[in-house]
């Protein structure tokens, strides 16, 4: 989605530092990429909300808090799981889940042009 994630995440350690890790690592990415083609607009968003936070560096890319819902049965997930592929189908920004392209509906479509593997849990 253009202004938030949904993400099912599964790993060892706790929520807290799998999220503060992926943060930090994603905000320096997409910064560096942004300073890289010039994206002088988003980089001046992420500033702005930088200064508005003062334990934050130069660029503030993610909110502090996250949202997790620990999944407790196959149900749950599949239901969670079309929750997020039909997102930016219910936002109207495509007619299929497999057509946005940072969708994870790309990968259990079979949908060899993507961005990224995932890992099924179930």
């Amino acid at each position: 989605m253009p202004d938030h994630i949904h993400l099912l995440v599964h790993g060892n350690g706790k929520l807290s530092d799998i999220m503060r890790d992926f943060k930090t690592y994603t905000s320096r990415t997409i910064t560096e990429l942004l300073k890289m083609k010039e994206y002088h607009y988003s980089l001046n968003i992420f500033r702005q909300a930088a200064l508005e936070c003062p334990k934050s560096d130069r660029f503030k890319v993610w909110q502090d808090e996250f949202h997790p819902i620990a999944i407790y049965s196959k149900k749950f997930y599949e239901q969670k799981l079309n929750y997020i592929h039909q997102n930016p189908v219910k936002k109207g920004y495509v007619t299929e889940p497999e057509h946005w392209v940072y969708s994870s509906a790309r990968n259990y479509a079979g949908i060899k042009n993507r961005p990224m593997e995932v890992e099924v849990l179930w």
